[in-house]
């Protein structure tokens, strides 16, 4: 991680250290590298949503996928899921459990432009296919349905919100999603 590798050194340059990053710098410099880390994780910027915390950013990648083209929110089983865009329930899956291979259970909103919007991992869905659907309407309820984990060891309840266009290519959530 040449970046991190740059901080350390910038941070050892700033105590009067000067020679380069390696394994004995490492040892002699262990608690300086320490309290770096520390300080960049506690000024990592987090996000949220009126959903909850995003979890995995697009293009991240978690215990199922190396590249994740969606973003995760995490909250507690059972916090309402609303649509971010207006369209029609053109799916619900739904009697998914905990653990099956899948993405649990799960609603489509297809937009006026033809882009498929997947909110999975639900509790519960609250619309029906055919239904006509608001930006800000509630659709649902968040859940750890299907393939779901916490690294931080919570239940991995979250909402996994991905969007396909209508040539099948993945868009950024990040154009429908208010943080």
């Amino acid at each position: 991680m040449s970046s991190f590798r740059e901080l350390i050194q910038s941070k050892a340059k700033n105590v009067g250290a000067t020679e380069s990053f390696n394994t004995k710098s490492s040892q002699k410099y262990g608690g300086l590298i320490k309290i770096v880390t520390n300080y960049a994780d506690k000024n990592k910027q987090e996000k949220w949503t009126p959903e909850g915390k995003i979890t995995t950013e697009p293009g991240g990648d978690t215990k199922f996928q190396n590249f994740h083209p969606g973003i995760d929110i995490a909250n507690k089983i059972g916090s309402p899921v609303k649509a971010y865009a207006d369209g029609i329930v053109t799916r619900v899956v739904d009697g998914m459990k905990k653990g099956m291979a899948s993405a649990g259970n799960y609603i489509v909103v297809e937009d006026g432009a033809g882009n498929k919007h997947k909110y999975s991992h639900l509790d519960k869905a609250s619309v029906n296919p055919g239904q006509n659907v608001s930006s800000g309407q509630r659709i649902g309820t968040i859940g750890n349905t299907g393939n779901t984990y916490s690294p931080s060891g919570g239940d991995g309840a979250h909402l996994d919100y991905t969007i396909v266009n209508a040539f099948g290519k993945y868009v950024n959530p990040y154009e429908f999603l208010k943080t």
